[in-house]
């Protein structure tokens, strides 16, 4: 067919696809007699008036990630226009799963709402007022992350470590991307990262005032940014509020254990709960009594004074006793603190019925007395005393030694004199059939038990009663040393001592033929509320 060159009908060129004007302006028209469609010039060149868009081509589908909160992904999806057609006015992006969408007139398009950690491909389609495209193909897949879901908050606490408090939490979804870190804040609005970083169960925030009330937030954090915050959460860091010892802690109570010299300093004014014990005797001679247990006293409600420090010493068990008839193990050495002095328990008597009786020049706890016929009781100790401001309170008089009616046996030593629950005595030796000697039990020590806010040990028992045939000694009472004492050493002969356990004041054992066991050493241990 002949080319019809482009003519004028009522001011509308007309003619073939080739003849269209060469140089047409946006908005010309032209009637194509070719495809019988007039057409319009626009800026993607000339297209179909009244007339279904091309189908696009869709490009490349890239995620957004960067501050997209949780579950509210973004992608960003290239497309080239579709040629002929009618004029697209929109493209619509349209994910699957899930049909979130996004529109533009020009590339890329935007698709948010996307559900975090979730993949997603997307097809388009172009739409103008007549009608809309053939859905262009779908894109590469691409996976929408965001940042973290907020964490649930627990219950936050001080830790006793002072200015630090610790915050538990569970984790929640990641969004996509790791967890990498925590932030946390004090007032809702600036948040600190951890540094280093922080991503398990509590996090530690440290550098807080003791005694101040926090409310705490946290924020999870990944690649992508912060989480929301979580809800809030209070407490109140505290530490110490003293120096020395070893310390410890119990819920809110501070336990300040003094098991050598020291210094006890507070840095504020307030009130201890206090458990002083002094030294145990030392063991009897072969075949003597146990030593006595030290003194014990337990305090409560002692004013301390910010700054003022005071002096803890920490007394050394008394030495056991060699065989020999003289009787010479050694009291046990004071524990003072506090202006307070508690002091040790007395040694145990010697082998023979000349020998000293233990416990005679001792206040605490009284020592058992020598054997070999001697059916005379050990003497009971003097009664310890302590000075507190100033006034002088008398404790119980320690245990007296258990002492053997029949011969070869010695008695045990008695416990320590304290000011609570009294001092029991050791036991006399026994012999059931007239020849198996069964030496005497030390009397109990001081339980200092949880409700009173200790530990449960036992403190300042007697020690056993040695055995003048050679046989080990019977066992010591608890916290003393014997059978149940926390060092034995047996000979080869079958006889055996036993220390006091250090650091209770618990007495050594009496013990045949050898040296007896040393007096366990002293302690100081000082209580108090944290806050």
């Amino acid at each position: 067919m002949a080319d019809i060159k482009a003519t004028s009908l009522g001011g509308t060129p007309f003619g073939n696809t080739a003849n269209r004007p060469s140089s047409p302006s946006v908005g010309q028209t032209y009637n194509n007699g070719e495809t019988g469609v007039t057409e319009i010039y626009t800026s993607l060149g000339w297209v179909t008036n009244n007339a279904a868009p091309a189908s696009p081509t869709i490009g490349t589908a890239t995620a957004v990630t960067s501050g997209r909160a949780y579950n509210n992904g973004s992608a960003s999806i290239t497309f080239t226009a579709g040629s002929g057609g009618g004029y697209p006015a929109t493209y619509t992006m349209t994910s699957s799963p899930g049909s979130y969408t996004g529109t533009s007139s020009t590339s890329p398009v935007t698709v948010t709402g996307l559900q975090s950690n979730t993949a997603y491909t997307f097809t388009l389609s172009s739409t103008n007022n007549y009608a809309t495209s053939v859905a262009a193909t779908v894109s590469n897949s691409i996976t929408a992350t965001t940042v973290p879901q907020a964490p649930t908050i627990g219950v936050a606490a001080g830790t006793g470590v002072a200015g630090t408090v610790t915050v538990p939490f569970t984790a929640n979804a990641t969004g996509g991307s790791s967890i990498t870190n925590y932030k946390y804040s004090t007032d809702g609005t600036n948040y600190t990262a951890f540094s280093p970083a922080q991503t398990t169960t509590p996090l530690t925030i440290t550098g807080l005032t003791d005694g101040t009330a926090y409310t705490l937030y946290i924020k999870a954090v990944n690649a992508n940014g912060d989480s929301a915050a979580s809800s809030s959460a209070s407490a109140t860091p505290f530490g110490p509020r003293a120096t020395g010892g070893t310390i410890t802690l119990s819920g809110t109570t501070f336990t300040h254990t003094f098991t050598s010299s020291a210094t006890f300093t507070p840095s504020s004014s307030f009130n201890t709960t206090a458990l002083l014990v002094g030294a145990g005797g030392g063991g009897g001679n072969g075949g003597g009594g146990g030593g006595g247990g030290g003194f014990v006293r337990l305090l409560s409600s002692q004013a301390v004074t910010s700054g003022t420090g005071y002096p803890i010493v920490i007394g050394g068990g008394g030495a056991g006793g060699t065989n020999n008839s003289s009787g010479n193990a050694t009291i046990g050495t004071s524990v003072t603190g506090f202006g307070q002095t508690c002091v040790g328990g007395g040694p145990g008597g010697g082998y023979q019925s000349n020998a000293p009786t233990g416990g005679t020049f001792a206040n605490g706890g009284g020592g058992g007395n020598g054997q070999s016929g001697d059916t005379g009781q050990g003497s009971t100790g003097n009664a310890g005393s302590v000075t507190i401001g100033g006034l002088t309170v008398n404790g119980f008089q320690g245990g007296s030694g258990g002492a053997s009616p029949i011969g070869n046996m010695a008695g045990a030593g008695g416990a320590g004199a304290r000011t609570i629950g009294g001092a029991p005595a050791g036991n006399y030796g026994v012999s059931t059939n007239g020849t198996t000697f069964v030496p005497g039990t030390g009397g109990n020590g001081f339980q200092w038990t949880t409700g009173l806010g200790g530990n449960n040990n036992y403190y300042a028992g007697g020690g056993a009663g040695g055995h003048g045939s050679g046989s080990n000694g019977a066992a010591g009472g608890l916290g003393g040393g014997g059978n149940s004492g926390s060092t034995g050493v047996t000979y080869s002969n079958g006889d055996s001592r036993y220390a006091g356990t250090a650091n209770t004041g618990g007495g050594g054992s009496g013990n045949p033929w050898t040296t007896g066991g040393a007096g366990g050493s002293g302690v100081v241990i000082i209580s108090y509320q944290a806050i």
